[in-house]
């Protein structure tokens, strides 16, 4: 599995969300006046909130998996080569932004 950088893409979804939310007509203006195009519009941007809902839910959720197999490495250092301990620290701290030594409490 290859990994993407979530951050960029979210900047991305924002400025297309903003792009999308420049096209809608004021909040004062009823929903039964606005465009086909002012519907797409919003459409557009709610599926882009959407988005970047899924998004942040797989981080979360890489992050738990992430924390439960270091739990499991620090468990059993003793028989772990240390450049296998050093790339693990790694790729833990770019799945969950943390050093794996950050202070759980195992």
């Amino acid at each position: 599995m290859k990994y993407i950088n979530a951050d960029k893409l979210k900047v991305e979804i924002e400025r297309r969300m903003n792009k999308h939310w420049e096209e809608l007509p004021d909040a004062d203006s009823p929903e039964d006046d606005w465009t086909h195009n002012e519907l797409c519009e919003l459409g557009a941007y709610k599926e882009l909130e959407h988005i970047e809902d899924f998004i942040d839910s797989l981080q979360q959720e890489g992050k738990s998996v992430a924390e439960r197999f270091a739990r499991i490495v620090r468990g059993n250092l003793i028989g772990i080569d240390k450049e296998v301990q050093q790339k693990f620290e790694q790729l833990y701290f770019e799945v969950t932004g943390n050093k794996m030594y950050g202070g759980y409490n195992d």
